[in-house]
């Protein structure tokens, strides 16, 4: 956590400017409010090292491929949902799942505040604020500048987040750094160059975990931790453009990197809905997107779609469905899907379904599917995945009589759904597991 936190308090102060002369970062260089910053973490970086120090340096980091990507938006901590617990920020992030961090630039230093985040549903939001502060950079920032710092938090969280016998949970956290700007010059990412100072911060970091038991505190754990990170400062708002991290023992730990920076203001969307089950094969979605979606897209699971924000769908046969929602704004999109469990109580379900089967489950490479009421007649199977997305279809004009074989063994081990319609409505949906 304190890794992340940290990385998302550089990723926004201080473009690429192609000038042979040394850069000086400064207040000037702090991100302005609507900034977008996406950064990448490749993980896959081992033997990487972070090159030779001294001035007029080149490093050419472009084959580095990110397998996690991290958008933040610059805002005014004022306007946050926990601004009040950091009066000195200057600024702020916004990221994914409401987390927030905060950062301030005085006259000689920016400096890390802390963050806060929704951990876990029904705990609400956790502030960790950093006493005293952490310093990222000096103010101005020249090559040859250096510092000491110690920062430090305490945390204490609702126990039964973790275990229901468990009463609290206690974290204490120290660290000391020791930085120099020890390296200037060009740094060649995947999508753009920067003109960058680069800075050498090793870090050590003492954790102490304390458990409450019926009243009373019990230490857990106390670990001790060094890292060394090489972190690339570019100016006019890009800020840490890239950051190397090493343990102790020298291994390359990783490596996050600026991808894109933007001042359109505006994130991509998060998609999530709820679901609210009715009578008789009703059901209310209600969008509870993220970031202002523009456009909706559902699948309801039964071959039906809508393009309504908050749509009331009927289901016309019982069965597990998958539902899923597309969001859309300007800035790019989000898939979220969940199970809808729809019971239909029509005089007709009953005889419509009796003798619709799938079986065996799990099935190995062959499923095999009985068509009950529906033998003789024209019906179509369509093969869809957890996701809910069409693997398959198959239309049969009379549906044989006898239980129809589907090769399987091509799929992947998981949850998987025949859904069979007729007249093009769904009639069943006979889920079933893959081995």
């Amino acid at each position: 956590m304190k890794l992340r936190l940290c990385f998302l308090l550089l990723a926004g102060l201080v473009s690429p400017i192609l000038l042979s002369a040394q850069i000086t970062i400064d207040a000037s260089d702090v991100p302005p409010f609507g900034a977008l910053l996406t950064t990448a973490t490749d993980t896959l970086v081992a033997g990487l090292q972070a090159g030779p120090s001294g001035a007029g340096q080149s490093w050419d980091f472009s084959a580095l491929a990110g397998q996690e990507s991290t958008t933040n938006l610059v805002v005014d901590p004022a306007e946050t949902p926990n601004g009040a617990a950091f009066p000195q920020a200057t600024f702020a992030f916004q990221g994914a799942d409401d987390f927030y961090s905060y950062a301030q630039v005085t006259a000689d230093a920016l400096l890390g505040l802390g963050g806060s985040a929704s951990l876990v549903e029904g705990v609400g939001p956790v502030v960790l604020e950093f006493s005293p502060p952490q310093q990222l950079l000096p103010v101005p920032a020249t090559f040859g500048s250096s510092f000491n710092n110690t920062y430090a938090f305490n945390l204490q969280l609702d126990g039964s987040v973790i275990n229901p016998l468990v009463d609290s949970v206690r974290v204490a956290s120290s660290s000391s750094q020791s930085a120099t700007i020890d390296a200037a010059g060009m740094l060649v990412l995947p999508d753009a160059a920067y003109e960058t100072l680069r800075q050498r911060v090793e870090t050590i970091t003492e954790t102490a975990i304390e458990i409450k038991f019926f009243g009373a505190w019990t230490p857990f754990e106390t670990t001790t931790d060094t890292t060394i990170a090489y972190e690339w400062w570019a100016k006019d708002g890009r800020g840490l453009v890239l950051s190397l991290d090493f343990d102790a023992q020298g291994n390359t730990l990783d490596a996050t990197y600026l991808t894109d920076y933007s001042t359109g203001g505006q994130m991509a969307p998060v998609a999530a809905f709820s679901v609210e089950i009715l009578e008789d094969g009703q059901v209310q979605f209600t969008d509870e997107s993220e970031n202002q979606p523009e456009a909706w897209q559902w699948d309801f699971g039964d071959g039906l779609a809508s393009t309504e924000q908050n749509p009331l769908h009927t289901y016309q046969a019982s069965g597990l469905y998958t539902a899923c929602l597309t969001a859309v704004n300007g800035a790019g999109q989000s898939t979220a899907c969940q199970d809808v469990d729809v019971v239909v109580n029509g005089a007709n379900e009953a005889a419509r379904t009796a003798g619709l089967k799938a079986y065996p489950s799990p099935a190995r490479d062959v499923l095999f599917l009985e068509f009950g009421a529906l033998q003789g007649k024209p019906v179509q199977l369509c093969l869809v995945n957890a996701l809910g997305q069409q693997l398959s279809q198959h239309a049969f004009d009379k549906a044989p009589s006898e239980a129809w074989s589907l090769d399987i063994s091509g799929l992947q081990p998981g949850l998987y759904r025949a859904v069979l319609k007729a007249a093009g409505q769904s009639v069943m949906v006979l889920p079933f597991v893959k081995g």
